[in-house]
């Protein structure tokens, strides 16, 4: 099986944007603010850390996602609504590279629900907007984009 870990995926990427220390767009919106700003990230492991908690494929067990493969994609569906990862959309090059990350996450509990869209594009984005709804607090939204300059 040529299923590659998202978890030493994540920690390579990590490693080289480490080195390669890129200056980033960063835009946060929460709600109706929104905060754009230029800057070099000094913590990639925290910023990517939403991505490495969300790795199903480490120890997958495929009575609860159906795995589909179609042209350059692999796609985990999660067969329970219950289940934190609802989908997994891994996409790669032609020679087998992960070209983009995308992963949807619902946290259902008796607090609050969340969910969750997260995309990694290898050299240029990624993307976090979540949608919580807290049972005292009401609903808040958060998008946190980086791009790559």
């Amino acid at each position: 099986d040529s299923t590659i870990s998202l978890d030493s995926f994540f920690n390579s990427e990590i490693k080289r944007l480490e080195k390669l220390n890129p200056i980033i767009l960063k835009t946060v919106i929460k709600d109706a603010d929104q905060e754009t700003k230029s800057l070099k990230i000094q913590n990639w492991k925290n910023e990517l850390s939403g991505f490495i908690a969300a790795d199903i494929t480490k120890d997958l067990d495929k009575s609860l996602y159906s795995i589909e493969e179609i042209d350059c994609k692999k796609i985990y569906k999660a067969k329970d609504k219950k289940l934190d990862i609802q989908l997994l959309m891994i996409e790669y090059h032609k020679d087998g590279g992960i070209r983009q990350v995308q992963i949807e996450r619902t946290i259902d509990n008796t607090l609050y629900t969340s969910k969750e869209k997260l995309k990694y594009f290898t050299d240029s984005i990624y993307e976090i907007e979540k949608v919580q709804d807290i049972v005292i607090l009401g609903n808040t939204t958060y998008k946190i984009s980086g791009i790559l300059k």
